[in-house]
């Protein structure tokens, strides 16, 4: 009984984090959030736990990945 528990609200982890597109950076650093676009050589992202649009220069992202799995930047060879 404790490992259907277990694997219910492991299950429902993984979906809630599916709400939001991920950003990470070459450095290690992970954002959730909403992506918003691509001008130039800036990505325009809104992560989750800061109340305004952030900008991230294209050079230091390693991968943008949409909440629907499209991945729109994958740098990390």
């Amino acid at each position: 009984m404790h490992k259907c528990i277990i694997m219910i609200l492991i299950t429902f982890t993984l979906f809630a984090q599916t709400d939001f597109d991920k950003l990470v950076l070459k450095n290690g650093l992970e954002y959730l959030g909403k992506f918003s676009k691509i001008e130039g050589k800036l990505v325009y992202f809104k992560p989750k736990a800061i109340s305004t649009e952030q900008t991230f220069k294209l050079h230091l992202i390693e991968t943008l990945q949409l909440k629907s799995g499209e991945i729109l930047i994958d740098y990390g060879q």
